[in-house]
């Protein structure tokens, strides 16, 4: 025990924590994921190793995090998530589309909502991203309209939320009541988002078209283009300038140096577009249906 205490001693707080990174890594990909909880949560129950640095740190964090998700454990994945907030949210949408999942699990849908607006505020060119807000946002707001409740059973059979995390398939299946948030403008939100996702998806793939279509992580079968096609079609005309404008906002605009936590979502890639009065007098629920 005094050797290993003297030989521990000369080891670098940096060489242990990429020692022990590596055995946790070994177990999370063999989805051994209580070897990772417990090999993660001893190492940082250990003050010694607070002299890693923070990036180092934050691998166990994230660990903890995907594991405890993966054992259905949100509340106890929730606090390591906070900590990769805190400590890379500025920079790592990942962290905050995490967050969204937990948030949503837990029942905490605003805040969910808020989180996950920033994951697609911080990566907006990324269409999937679009068509899985768009989805998420028609799902907890079917309660809203017949109309709503048909979009979000369409969007849902687009199955887009598979190609994220699993727990995106609990999310759809919450029994959700009436938790509307967005009640004003809900349809043309949809719609515009719906819409960013189509033209996105349609920009890159004109990009790069030396490629074949399905090398992209967008590429919808001709199905899921049918549903988005159908969906687009039934919005109204004059819908479409304001939709022009959105889409300008998020493709034109640079938003690589912002600083997020000062951009509101939907003033910054929805509501400041929505059609004028002159064009759609009333956009409430009600003048939908």
């Amino acid at each position: 025990e005094w050797y290993q205490r003297r030989v521990r001693a000369q080891v670098s707080p940096q060489i242990r924590c990429n020692f022990s990174t590596s055995k946790v890594m070994y177990h999370f990909v063999r989805k051994e994921y209580q070897a990772a909880i417990n090999l993660s949560i001893s190492f940082l129950s250990d003050p010694e190793n607070s002299k890693c640095n923070k990036p180092l740190l934050c691998q166990f964090h994230d660990v903890l995090c995907r594991s405890y998700l993966e054992l259905d454990q949100a509340k106890k994945a929730l606090s390591h998530c906070q900590f990769l907030v805190e400590s890379c949210g500025h920079n790592d949408s990942d962290v905050w589309m995490s967050s969204a999942v937990l948030h949503f699990l837990l029942g905490r849908i605003k805040t969910a909502f808020l989180h996950l607006e920033r994951c697609v505020g911080m990566r907006n060119t990324h269409s999937n991203l679009w068509l899985l807000y768009a989805s998420t946002l028609a799902y907890f707001h079917q309660s809203c309209s017949d109309k709503i409740s048909d979009i979000s059973e369409k969007l849902q059979s687009c199955q887009i939320h598979k190609r994220f995390h699993k727990s995106w398939v609990k999310i759809f299946k919450m029994d959700i009541g009436n938790c509307a948030l967005y009640k004003d403008h809900i349809y043309f939100f949809i719609i515009s988002s719906l819409t960013n996702a189509v033209r996105l998806a349609h920009t890159t793939y004109d990009q790069h078209n030396s490629k074949i279509y399905s090398d992209f992580s967008t590429a919808w079968t001709f199905e899921v283009g049918e549903i988005l096609k159908g969906i687009l079609n039934s919005a109204p005309n004059n819908f479409s300038s304001a939709l022009d404008k959105n889409y300008n906002v998020i493709h034109y605009q640079n938003w690589e140096d912002v600083t997020w936590e000062e951009v509101d979502f939907l003033d910054s890639f929805l509501k400041c577009n929505l059609p004028t009065k002159n064009d759609v007098r009333n956009l409430s629920i009600s003048s939908i249906d």
